[in-house]
């Protein structure tokens, strides 16, 4: 026979098990990291940064975690989950909030969170992957630096095009400058 208090706690597992699926299924990034050394001040601090940024930070038993991720894009990461674990995840922007959790654990000088891997748009990333898309700058420099790139080249056209009728204008102007000087 199953306990009153045994049934609330699998109603609460099931629906935290439902909850965290349901960011998954949304989810295009998830990071996994190990928390150990984290106060509960500081897991509030880092995750209303996050929230800030559009990602959120979910702390649960192992298991709970894989129940959650099995059948979802997100189940490549269960090789990650191993000892005290953190899933930090994220719908729309991807690198923004993984530079925000980087940048806290940087800050707070928590060299012991290790960042143990990762899934973008269902492929498996490298802790050194994580890394390096956390480097990346934001969405709206890389936009500024493709359009720039695109916008060059027509910029040179227009010069060269321009540079005849502008050494055209110098030559009169110069002779111009030429004639007052010689009625003088």
């Amino acid at each position: 026979m199953v306990s009153k208090f045994a049934k609330k706690q699998y109603v609460r597992k099931q629906s935290r098990v439902d909850h965290m699926r349901a960011s998954f299924d949304a989810a295009t990034i998830a990071v996994v990291f190990d928390y150990r050394g984290l106060t509960v001040a500081e897991l509030f601090e880092l995750r209303k940064k996050l929230r800030a940024v559009g990602g959120s930070l979910d702390i649960a038993k192992n298991t709970l975690i894989k129940r959650a991720i099995e059948g979802t894009s997100a189940e490549v990461i269960s090789p990650a989950l191993k000892g005290p674990t953190a899933v930090l995840s994220a719908q729309g922007d991807q690198v923004q909030p993984v530079k925000a959790m980087k940048e806290w654990l940087k800050a707070a000088k928590k060299k012991d969170n290790v960042i143990r891997g990762a899934f973008l748009d269902g492929q498996l990333l490298s802790a050194a992957e994580v890394d390096a898309l956390a480097d990346l700058p934001s969405r709206e420099v890389l936009l500024a630096k493709l359009v720039g790139a695109i916008a060059y080249p027509q910029q040179q056209l227009v010069g060269t095009l321009i540079a005849p009728h502008r050494q055209l204008a110098n030559v009169l102007d110069q002779f111009g400058e030429k004639k007052k000087a010689d009625n003088q």
